[in-house]
């Protein structure tokens, strides 16, 4: 199976948010300091506050929905991830002058003429996937590896209808050159990249068209979340499943696995404390009801937040002391991000891009709060293989650290930023 060259990595965040905005919010410009006084934004479309219902970034190209359907974007823009006539800001030519890519750096518009009565977005590594009103759903940027299940590896520089036909969509998730359909009726469809059985499909070849994951049937899915090159289920009766890689232990060191296969919780979990699983690009964690966290797989920059680095844990899920009272987790290409009951942020791993959000470059290996000066935080966006961070506060603004070269944080500018600032977006909590 062919693998695709990319300048960097990355893969999904996704959060879906509540309806409207009041007339109460104020907006701000999209480069303020999280640390700095709130001013009024400046006036024009590309700058504006966008008062979202979803939002969905791949840390390359970002997605917003609006209450009315519309959809905004800002980012990469070379394999039409934006869709027809969406226009680009800047391009980077990358060594020897071989490839051009293009990217936009403030949040615009769809112009596509399919981008239009959306109700459900999504985004996987440089493609974007739109569910309208009436149950269809469009899919544009990078086809390589089937992944825009289109039939076709080719890439769609335009919105184009994908022919499913398994029933209802109900979730879409986008991945690492792959995406996964959950229907009303509970089944699971994937397709895309599939080289390390992550699409648990019982074989290690790309699918071109949505197929239906029989390793999952009979099982009632909470949630589904995307690493590298592995894949974690959790049911609504607190099972935890996983298929594809584990080269680093990030299916608790049970081996790789070409079929979704029950992983055992550690010991003192019962079923019914099981609340949230999240994969990071080869780690992955599980949070208990009582907001404690256990942690599996590569660890290389600290990203477990285990006190160490440098290493791996392939001796299965392991609990996390650097953090407590746990309300949400996070992990992406090299770091991870916690969100604590009272509101509080903690970060720990990779920091290159300043993506921890402390004002700094330099990594950590366990769990750091990160003080937002009367700030408290509601949400944490997901991200896979992300070199960015994106929270959302109780008053509904979007803040944003890291890896923005590529535009994708709609700042206005494509420099990374190691503190967290403002994007130009906002939803009512």
């Amino acid at each position: 199976m062919k693998k695709k060259i990319r300048p960097l990595i990355v893969l999904l965040l996704c959060v879906t948010v509540a309806s409207s905005c009041s007339k109460d919010n104020i907006d701000v410009q999209p480069n303020e300091n999280i640390n700095a006084q709130s001013t009024l934004v400046a006036k024009g479309t590309e700058t504006s506050t966008i008062h979202a219902i979803q939002f969905s970034t791949e840390g390359l190209h970002s997605l917003v929905l609006t209450a009315s359907g519309e959809v905004y974007g800002t980012g990469e823009l070379s394999y039409g991830e934006m869709g027809f006539g969406f226009q680009k800001d800047f391009e980077i030519t990358y060594k020897g002058g071989v490839t051009n890519n293009y990217y936009a750096h403030n949040f615009k518009k769809l112009t596509d003429p399919l981008a239009i009565n959306i109700k459900k977005i999504a985004v996987g590594k440089n493609s974007s996937y739109l569910l309208s009103n009436d149950g269809s759903l469009y899919a544009a940027g990078d086809g390589g590896d089937g992944q825009l299940g289109s039939g076709t590896l080719k890439d769609n520089t335009a919105f184009t209808k994908v022919n499913f036909n398994g029933g209802t969509i109900k979730e879409i998730v986008g991945g690492n050159f792959n995406a996964f359909i959950l229907t009303t009726s509970g089944k699971v469809f994937a397709a895309g990249f599939n080289d390390y059985g992550q699409l648990g499909m019982g074989d290690d070849e790309n699918h071109i068209n949505f197929v239906a994951v029989r390793s999952l049937d009979g099982y009632q899915i909470a949630e589904i979340s995307c690493g590298g090159n592995h894949t974690l289920v959790r049911t609504t009766d607190g099972k935890l499943l996983a298929s594809g890689s584990d080269q680093y232990g990030q299916l608790g060191g049970k081996g790789k696995k070409f079929k979704f296969t029950e992983i055992k919780l550690p010991t003192g979990v019962a079923a019914a404390d099981l609340t949230q699983v999240t994969a990071g690009r080869e780690s992955s964690f599980i949070l208990t009801r009582s907001g404690v966290l256990y942690a599996a797989g590569k660890n290389e920059e600290g990203q477990l937040g285990i006190g160490s680095n440098g290493d791996t844990n392939k001796k299965g899920f392991v609990k996390v002391t650097s953090v407590t009272r746990v309300k949400l987790i996070r992990s992406y290409l090299g770091h991870s991000v916690a969100l604590t009951t009272s509101g509080q942020l903690y970060v720990t791993g990779d920091n290159e891009s300043g993506q921890l959000g402390l004002g700094d470059n330099i990594n950590r290996n366990t769990f750091q709060h990160v003080t937002l000066q009367g700030n408290t935080i509601s949400g944490i966006t997901e991200g896979v293989e992300s070199n960015s961070t994106i929270v959302i506060t109780t008053q509904g603004d979007f803040f944003g650290t890291g890896r923005n070269r590529f535009g994708n944080l709609g700042l206005g500018h494509h420099n990374d930023i190691n503190l967290f600032q403002k994007m130009p977006i906002n939803v009512k909590q």
